[in-house]
């Protein structure tokens, strides 16, 4: 044989060879621990706003489960998921994978025991303890009779499992209509509501600013590309509250001004305020995305102020109540809005 074969020979057995070392090595390796968070898709692990306020004390023991849980050998760690019957609040990815392989995972969940002494609404704590567990989602706390013809058959909702490196997760037909049904039709917890009525006023107070005060643009180039802002509407919102159950009692131009404002006044403390007097740049930028009064963001505000950003609050629980929903709805409203039932009672400001 010629050199140059010889050479061509020799270079193709040694890359097999190498090929075939790696291959071995990396099967040696359990998948979980090569995970990374690209990789990492599917039934979603707590987020750390999701996990509630603990004292310092139990903190740091959860801290101390977690890393012992680290340690532990992977047969171990499914002995333990296996013992606690669902992946731990402070769970890690790897937690959710192995929790493939306890019997418990996927089944279906007790709807008594896990609606025992909650409020029964489709908010991030229900769907992460569902998702603890292998499920979709949440049992479903009653039977709806308009349901009845949809499949309560399991099936898998995401991933393969194993080397696919995304958890499974199960649900049934009849699970998916019933809380479609139920998002649309009932109360939504107070933080998705105060939420959504932020985003959406901000976005309408920037639109009233942009029609009330519009961009200069270059003489030469607006009257070609026809700038005109439009004028802000309810439109979009109220059409949207209808869908999802929203309620329309916060949209209109009173809420939304004094949404902003409360907003505003938050991020003003915790972000502007520390650093007012060493980056006064900052404050000047950070007023340039305010529309309302200086003084409502930098001085307390008075008892009327806080009547009218309440307003829209004491209206929309006065219908609740009216409509006999259950009171557990209107006083975890009442605590997450700090209102009084006073407020309600006393209360003789209307909206339309």
């Amino acid at each position: 044989m010629k050199k140059k074969e010889i050479f061509l020979l020799a270079f193709f057995s040694l890359t097999v060879l190498t090929i075939l070392v790696w291959k071995k090595s990396k099967a040696a390796i359990p998948y979980y621990a090569e995970e990374t968070e690209s990789q990492l898709v599917g039934v979603e692990p707590p987020r750390q706003n999701d996990i509630p306020f603990v004292n310092p004390a139990k903190q740091e023991r959860l801290d101390q489960d977690k890393l012992e849980r680290r340690m532990m050998s992977p047969n171990a760690r499914i002995a333990l998921l296996e013992a606690l019957g669902c992946v731990p609040i402070d769970g890690e990815r790897v937690d959710f994978f192995l929790a493939e392989k306890t019997s418990w995972w996927g089944k279906r969940l007790d709807s008594a025991e896990f609606w025992k002494g909650r409020i029964i609404w489709y908010d991030d704590k229900v769907q992460r303890d569902a998702k603890r567990h292998g499920r979709a989602y949440p049992p479903m706390p009653y039977e709806d009779p308009a349901l009845a013809d949809r499949s309560a058959e399991d099936k898998q909702a995401n991933g393969n499992g194993g080397e696919s490196r995304t958890p499974r997760s199960f649900y049934s037909d009849r699970e998916s209509a019933f809380w479609d049904k139920f998002i649309k039709t009932h109360p939504h917890p107070p933080e998705d509501i105060s939420s959504w009525v932020k985003e959406n006023a901000m976005h309408y107070q920037s639109s009233k600013r942009d029609f009330e005060h519009p961009p200069i643009v270059d003489p030469r180039y607006g009257a070609k590309l026809e700038i005109k802002p439009r004028p802000p509407s309810f439109g979009i919102d109220l059409r949207e509250a209808k869908i999802f159950n929203y309620p329309p009692e916060c949209i209109n131009e009173d809420t939304y001004y004094w949404t902003q404002v409360m907003a505003k006044r938050e991020e003003y403390e915790k972000d502007i305020k520390p650093w007012e007097s060493s980056n006064p740049n900052l404050v000047d930028v950070f007023f340039k995305t305010v529309y309302v009064d200086r003084k409502l963001i930098t001085e307390p505000l008075t008892a009327e102020n806080i009547k009218a950003a309440n307003a829209w609050k004491v209206a929309y629980l006065k219908r609740l109540r009216a409509e006999k929903w259950d009171e557990s709805y209107i006083n975890a409203y009442k605590e997450a809005w700090s209102l009084t039932e006073s407020d309600l009672v006393e209360s003789d400001g209307k909206q339309e």
